[in-house]
């Protein structure tokens, strides 16, 4: 049977082991582990610190062995214990460059395949996937030259504007308001969803989906909702008539304040669609 081990602290070293247990940046087993220590300390023995924490009784006692021979340093793994890395940063820079300047698109088994045959490092499609999204990189369709262009100007400029709009709202030059759509119906559809292993979720559904109605919402932040309703979704002649009462009030408000109303809305089709088009150039 094994000699008891017991751990002798001073006032010091168990207010240091106190404050490592709550340390927000310090591993979960590392905290357990000067737990161990304090418990032993005040009386419990190696048993029935295996109890509270559910581990062996080897792991304890190698525990208070470390602490009693490396102190608090010895809670922590040696350096080296563990799986080497098999790969490097030079291979994932490798991997960046072939992505910026091939003309052509690789999936992440495709970048696992030509990890392995240009420079030998086996590395799996999904661990490359979850590395390069760390490090910024994240799969999208590409575009052409022309269109790269035109959108980085069309949405830089976008956001010029509305940083400068917020500006004069925020001065109370000019009144900012938001549009948008949402729609609702009795029926809710049906997807993924947690349940008990063994169990299959159930919905009550209505006999029928009912009619879908529609709300075209004007929100001013911090101050106004107005919105119109519709019964099944909003056109081009409904939409029209909505701004046109928009406009109405933001004529009324001019005289009243003598501050222009400013709508920001998405690029929504019906937003400019033909008909729509007409009234922009009247």
């Amino acid at each position: 049977m094994p000699a008891a081990l017991r751990i002798v602290l001073s006032e010091e070293s168990d207010r240091t082991l106190q404050e490592l247990r709550v340390a927000p940046r310090v591993a979960q087993h590392i905290k357990d582990c000067a737990h161990m220590v304090r418990l032993n300390a005040q009386g419990w023995n190696v048993p029935a610190i295996a109890e509270i924490f559910e581990c062996h009784e080897q792991t304890v006692r190698e525990t208070l062995r470390r602490w009693e021979t490396g102190g608090l340093g010895g809670l922590w793994d040696a350096p080296g214990r563990g799986m080497k890395r098999r790969w490097g940063e030079a291979d994932l820079r490798y991997l960046e460059k072939r992505l910026e300047q091939d003309q052509r698109t690789y999936n992440s088994a495709q970048l696992s395949a030509l990890l392995e045959q240009q420079r030998g490092v086996k590395l799996s499609a999904d661990r490359i996937r979850r590395i390069l999204q760390k490090r910024g990189s994240t799969g999208s369709a590409p575009v052409t030259a022309s269109s790269a262009i035109q959108t980085q100007s069309t949405n830089g400029a976008s956001k010029l504007d509305l940083d400068t709009l917020k500006l004069a709202a925020q001065e109370g030059q000019i009144d900012l308001k938001y549009l948008d759509e949402a729609g609702f119906c009795l029926y809710s559809p049906v997807s993924y969803s947690y349940s008990r292993v063994g169990t299959q979720k159930q919905l009550d559904q209505v006999p029928t989906r009912g009619n879908r109605i529609s709300i075209l919402g004007l929100w001013q932040p911090n101050n106004t909702f107005e919105y119109a309703l519709a019964q099944g979704g909003f056109d081009g002649e409904s939409y029209i008539k909505v701004m046109n009462w928009i406009a109405q009030k933001a004529a009324l408000s001019l005289a009243q304040t003598g501050r222009l109303t400013v709508v920001v809305q998405d690029n929504c089709p019906i937003h400019k669609c033909d008909i729509v088009r007409q009234h922009w150039q009247c």
